[in-house]
């Protein structure tokens, strides 16, 4: 509901809609007089229909009559073929009211109108909604939750294969599309806790002996890390990297194998703070 909500801002007053509807079918259901006799109402009002196409099915004059009727105001190509098929259509139209009367009996059985009065009770639970409904904050509520849980997951993680499972999670649901032309990955509001949560990831894979430490300072390694991670390279075993000084300035080449898939510089280190050698190839996975 709030994703369709987030493209369609109709589709709110359609839920509120359904929410007047079902509102309106629980105070009927919690006043029982009221609820009988509208059921009664509709029963008679359908037996009245019945006993009607009844009389025209069995009577070739009022099944013409009918026929012709129906066909003077229908277009060429809506027209009905011939009376037979105007009495078959009226059969059918007979066998449907007979299945809402016997719906409308099961209606007013106890057992089935207690269920009823749950099924709506819990329904309503969910269209809920409040007059400032807003799809677009509940969305990115509803990823923050997300993120969260991701969160519990790190600090739950068991082993070296929990973990980089978990990163391959991250990285699509990153990936994701949670507007028409935004990824949860370039949503502004997002970016703390996302950041929050690939720190915590890549700590734990490093303390774990995962992935190789490029730096001695944890805020750029942070950086470069989670910029090589949110690459679209299939497989992290496939992560080559390489280490450049080119006049002073540092660049790191990231590999998808032996193919260059990125080239960035890296700001903010000097020469001695790198753990890896430069000019060497080098596996960010071990």
């Amino acid at each position: 509901m709030i994703l369709k909500a987030n493209d369609d801002e109709r589709y709110v007053d359609i839920i509120k809609n359904k929410k007047e509807k079902l509102e309106d079918e629980l105070y009927e259901l919690e006043n029982p007089i009221m609820y009988l006799t509208k059921i009664t109402k509709m029963k008679k009002k359908n037996e009245k229909k019945i006993k009607s196409l009844e009389k025209i099915i069995y009577n070739k004059e009022l099944l013409m009559q009918e026929y012709e009727t129906r066909n003077r105001d229908l277009p060429i190509d809506k027209k009905i073929f011939s009376v037979r098929v105007l009495k078959n259509n009226l059969k059918e139209e007979r066998l449907q009211i007979l299945k809402e009367i016997k719906e409308l009996n099961e209606l007013i059985h106890p057992e089935k109108f207690l269920t009823r009065k749950k099924i709506i009770k819990k329904q309503l639970k969910y269209f809920d909604i409040p007059e400032d409904f807003n799809a677009k904050k509940i969305l990115i509520s509803l990823q923050k939750q997300i993120i969260e849980c991701m969160m519990i997951d790190v600090q739950n993680v068991k082993n070296k294969q929990e973990l980089i499972e978990l990163m391959y999670k991250y990285r699509y649901y990153q990936m994701l599309p949670i507007t028409a032309n935004k990824t949860v990955g370039e949503i502004k509001s997002l970016e703390e806790s996302s950041t929050v949560l690939i720190e915590a990831i890549i700590k734990k894979a490093q303390d774990m002996n995962i992935i190789k430490k490029i730096s001695k300072n944890d805020e750029e390694e942070f950086k470069i890390i989670k910029k090589i991670l949110l690459l679209k390279i299939i497989s992290f075993e496939d992560i080559n990297i390489k280490l450049l000084n080119e006049r002073n300035d540092f660049y790191l080449v990231v590999y998808d194998e032996d193919i260059e898939e990125l080239k960035f510089k890296i700001e903010n280190l000097n020469k001695k703070d790198f753990n890896i050698k430069f000019n060497k190839k080098t596996k960010l996975f071990n």
